[in-house]
């Protein structure tokens, strides 16, 4: 009887602990995006305008009900994305990979909406 009781503990105890490891799954079912940071395109600004990130990182443009471009200063800098034209409510990603890098960035339908990403070393 007790060997059954402690096989029986040791059962929940397994079905726990894959329940914990398990939780930190977002939603649909893709696992956490703790390598994906959103910048909001809103009321005609880049919210942040200025990130920090790590190689490797995902930054997430999520626009508004207008559109906007997201344009390289600098077309030529190592991976920079390419200029690029977001309907209204899009979204748009690109994943930066080369470290030491500062990219600046404006919306050319909205003057003065600009942005800066800076991946670390």
């Amino acid at each position: 009887m007790e060997s059954r009781v402690l096989r029986l503990v040791g059962v929940f105890a397994l079905v726990l602990a894959a329940g914990f490891a398990c939780g930190e799954d977002d939603d649909d079912g893709t696992g956490p995006e703790d390598d994906v940071r959103e910048i909001q395109m809103s009321n005609r600004l880049f919210s942040p305008s200025s990130v920090t990130i790590e190689p490797g990182t995902t930054v997430r443009w999520v626009g508004d009900h207008e559109p906007h471009t997201i344009t390289p200063q600098d077309g030529s800098k190592p991976g920079v994305w390419p200029d690029v034209e977001v309907a209204p409510n899009g979204e748009y990603e690109h994943t930066f990979e080369v470290a030491g890098q500062t990219y600046d960035y404006i919306c050319r339908f909205h003057p003065g909406m600009t942005g800066r990403i800076t991946v670390s070393n």
